[in-house]
């Protein structure tokens, strides 16, 4: 009986071996020996245009400058815009621009939050809402900022303001 299953063990091993030198012998290996490479990004988001569309108060004749870069469309360039407001003169005067940014850039873009650091005691700036955040290739996003007058002075106020919004690659949620 010991001889027996001893036979039978060695015929199962040499089955096993045979089958495993027989796949061999007829199996090949295939591989795949490739490249990925990704698209250079261009990312270009600039300010399309401005405009003013209210100017409220006593003095509805204030002079208002509107300055835009929009020098080489697609190119570095256009990204800075410098209103200039003079003649607000009564409480509750004020100037609200327009400004259309457009994406430039071969891929979709996220535009943050706008943010500023404005603070001053006789004039306030409200920065509005993005109407959208993310913009597909060459699609455009409106936004307004108003200056208006608080407070009034015998001198000549003058302030400066920068608003800042960052735009980044969009990555799906």
């Amino acid at each position: 009986m010991k001889r027996r299953r001893t036979l039978i063990i060695s015929l199962l091993l040499v089955a096993a071996l045979c089958l495993g030198i027989g796949y061999a012998a007829v199996s090949e290996t295939l591989l795949w020996n490739g490249t990925i490479e990704n698209d250079a990004v261009e990312f270009v988001v600039k300010f399309e245009t401005v405009s003013e569309s209210a100017v409220s108060g006593a003095d509805d004749d204030a002079d208002v400058a509107k300055i835009l870069d929009l020098s080489n469309p697609g190119e570095p360039g256009g990204r800075t815009v410098a209103p200039s407001v003079d003649g607000l003169t009564v409480v509750g005067d004020s100037v609200t621009f327009n400004y259309v940014v457009k994406n430039y850039s071969n891929v979709i873009v996220e535009l943050h939050e706008l943010t500023t650091d404005f603070n001053n005691e006789y004039f306030k700036l409200t920065v509005g809402d993005w109407d959208k955040t993310v913009l597909d290739v060459n699609e455009t996003a409106n936004v307004s900022v108003t200056v208006e007058l608080i407070k009034v002075s015998d001198v000549i106020e003058t302030a400066t303001f920068m608003i800042t919004a960052e735009a980044v690659p969009y990555v799906a949620q």
